[in-house]
Order: C-alpha cells, then sequence, then structure tokens
C-alpha cells in the first residue's frame, strides 16, 4: 500500500487449534467504525510515530499489521477495531483500520477512522489522500476537494494528490480546473494512465478537438482496462471511425466481463489469501485477456502460495504455467 504500519518487531505467533499459526482471533465489539470508543481530548497529543507500538496492544496490533501485509485484509481490518476497543483512537490503529476498510470499499469506516487519525495525530496528513477519495465515493465531493486541498497546501509537489484532485473536480463540472491538475501531472509523468484516461474522458464530454487522440494514448497506456477501450469505441464512433469503433467495443466487452470475474476473486482473496483455487482462477484469467505481465505475477504469487501449503499439484501447475510464458516469451 505504499506506507509503513509496523513499529518494531513482531511478537512470536502461536500456533492456532488446527496446527498453523494463528495471528488473532478477535471477538469483536463492534464492526462499525462510528460505534468504537472515543479517546479523550488530548489523549495522543503527546505521540509520535516510534520504534515500538503501545504496551498494552503490542500483539494484537503487530498481528493485525502481519495480516495486512499478507493479504489478509478482512482479518486486518478486525485486528485494528479490537486494538481500537481496547486503546481507543490509537493512532496506528487507526492508520491500518482505515487502509483496511478503504481497501474493501468501506468507505464510510475508511471516513471515520481517517477523520479520528487528523483529530488525534494531525501530523499523519500526508498519509490520508485516500480520506479524499472515500469521501468522494460517498457523494461528499466538497469534503473531498477541501481535503485535497488541505493537502496540497502542505505539499504541493504532491502529484497523486494533484491528480486525484483533478479527478474530482472533472466530475463536479469543474472541466478547466480539472485538466488543469491533470495536465500538470502529465507535465513530469507523461505516461501517467490514470490521468490520461480522464484527460481524455474529459475531451470527449466537453467535444472538444484531439479527442480520439487522447483515448488511443490512454487505451495504449492502459491496454487491460475496459474503460479505455469503451472511450475509444465512443471518440471513434464520434469520428466516424467505424471499424475501430467496433473492435473497441468486441474488446470493452471482453474485459468487462473479465474485470468482473476479477473482482469476486480478488474479494475472495482479500477475506482468504491462502484461497488458490481463487487465486489459481486469477492467474488463468490475467492469462486469458493477455495480460502477460500480470499473469506471470500471478503464477509466481500461486506457486509460493501453493509451496507454502503443501500443495504440490497446484504448485506444479503454477510453475508450469511460468514456464509456458517463457517459452513463448511472454
Amino acid at each position: 500500500m505504499g506506507m509503513s504500519l509496523a513499529f518494531g518487531q513482531e511478537p512470536a505467533r502461536k500456533p492456532d487449534a488446527a496446527g498453523g499459526e494463528s495471528t488473532v482471533s478477535p471477538q469483536l465489539p463492534q464492526r462499525n467504525a462510528a460505534d468504537l470508543p472515543r479517546a479523550e481530548p488530548g489523549r495522543w497529543s503527546d505521540w509520535k510515530p516510534g520504534p515500538a507500538p503501545a504496551e498494552t496492544v503490542a500483539e494484537p496490533y503487530l498481528a493485525a499489521v502481519r495480516s495486512f501485509q499478507e493479504g489478509w485484509v478482512a482479518r486486518a481490518s478486525d485486528g485494528a477495531f479490537l486494538v481500537l476497543h481496547t486503546e481507543p483512537d490509537y493512532p496506528p490503529a487507526l492508520l491500518l483500520g482505515a487502509a483496511a476498510c478503504f481497501r474493501m470499499q468501506r468507505y464510510g469506516d475508511a471516513v471515520e477512522l481517517y477523520q479520528r487519525l487528523l483529530d488525534h495525530a494531525p501530523g499523519e496528513l500526508a498519509r490520508t489522500r485516500q480520506l479524499g477519495h472515500s469521501l468522494h465515493s460517498l457523494g461528499r465531493s466538497a469534503e473531498a476537494l477541501a481535503h485535497y486541498e488541505r493537502m496540497l497546501a502542505a505539499k504541493p509537489g504532491d502529484l497523486a494528490v494533484r491528480r486525484a484532485r483533478g479527478v474530482v473536480r472533472l466530475r463536479t463540472g469543474d472541466v478547466a480546473g480539472g485538466l488543469k491538475d491533470l495536465e500538470a501531472v502529465l507535465v513530469l509523468q507523461p505516461g501517467d494512465a490514470e490521468s490520461l484516461y480522464w484527460r481524455a474522458s474529459a475531451l470527449f464530454d466537453d467535444e472538444r478537438e484531439g479527442s480520439l487522440d487522447a483515448a488511443r494514448a490512454a487505451r495504449d497506456a492502459a491496454p487491460f482496462a475496459a474503460r479505455t477501450w469503451y472511450l475509444l469505441s465512443q471518440a471513434a464512433g464520434e469520428e466516424g471511425e467505424e471499424e475501430l469503433a467496433q473492435r473497441a467495443r468486441v474488446r470493452h466487452g471482453e474485459l468487462a466481463a473479465a474485470e468482473a470475474s476479477k473482482r469476486v476473486l480478488e474479494q475472495r482473496l482479500m477475506i482468504d489469501p491462502t484461497d488458490l483455487a481463487a487465486a489459481e482462477d486469477l492467474a488463468r484469467l490475467l492469462l486469458t485477456v493477455g495480460d502477460f505481465r500480470r499473469a506471470r505475477a500471478a503464477y509466481g504469487s500461486l506457486a509460493a502460495a501453493a509451496d507454502k501449503a503443501g500443495n504440490a499439484e497446484v504448485a506444479a501447475r503454477a510453475r508450469r504455467g511460468l514456464e509456458a510464458q517463457r517459452n513463448l516469451g511472454r
């Protein structure tokens, strides 16, 4: 996720009843972030990121961090909530819980936790970009823009925040402001796929010149994203390039179906990253649509997970998949 969540070393883990290693199996009093207990004002005013977590929650917090790092996103969220019940508004647990909830698209919970983090640890502002995304996803776009403004005031050169603000500006009708933000990103990162897509979408929607070329550039930057092919089909159709539009419509249909299946598999893996069937289906899906780079990574992860689980049959299939791609020069 691009951030360090752990402080200090993880304590030894204990075997679970089935003989494997377990992290934490919390009996959670709350699963709704708004219902978590609150710390007294000023409780964490002296808190600073340090080498070790608070002693009262060290073991469950570090177990939750490990869960997040190993892909157990739902378990990490539960672990963070357990810590926050014991030690209300503990800043590292707020950050961990917010990141996990954001990954699971529990945007309401993410907003609650990120806002509590800023209340108690305003110095962590740079780690709360997903708060803006979460607010916008909940229809609270004015608050999202205000948050991005606050972040850019603190760090004007943050291109990820500039891009995010540009997208929200576009989606709330400020086309000129949104394009200005995206162009600023593309000056320094000309291949940025997200900025290229939203720029092309804005040009097409606003019926501006160059929308077809922009749509082609967005497709080239993200050739396995269904939305880029849909945009290309629309732009090509408007320009009378019906053959290109038809090819793009067909490819969009293929990728849209694949993305729907991919979301289901990824949700399964967030709950249980050791789900070898889901991991193998995901690798095959990526290979089927021609996304060879991600397919190689998925087969590599599958082989490692199968080895760890002692499933030699799945591990062998994963390695055959890798070998087949190498033989084809992919």
